[in-house]
């Protein structure tokens, strides 16, 4: 509870790089959550002076927390109609 606490008060100071710091040394807990996944590709987003590894690994974030939330979608199955 406190971590969340503590995330909560970072994203109100505006304090990304740090969240994105404290998010990505727990990677084991995000791997399971499509939400803390989503907030850590705003938070490279909102970061500032955003490059292009960073608007790279934000959409990676934003794609494995979509298959998360929706895992079928996420399979490529060929049309086998006519």
């Amino acid at each position: 509870m406190k971590k969340i606490i503590d995330i909560k008060k970072l994203f109100q100071e505006k304090k990304y790089t740090e969240i994105i710091s404290q998010l990505e040394n727990n990677i084991t807990k995000i791997q399971n959550n499509s939400g803390i996944l989503n907030l850590l590709g705003a938070c490279r987003l909102l970061k500032g002076k955003s490059n292009k590894e960073d608007l790279s690994l934000a959409l990676e974030d934003f794609r494995k927390a979509y298959l998360k939330r929706f895992p079928e979608f996420g399979t490529y199955k060929k049309n086998t109609m006519g």
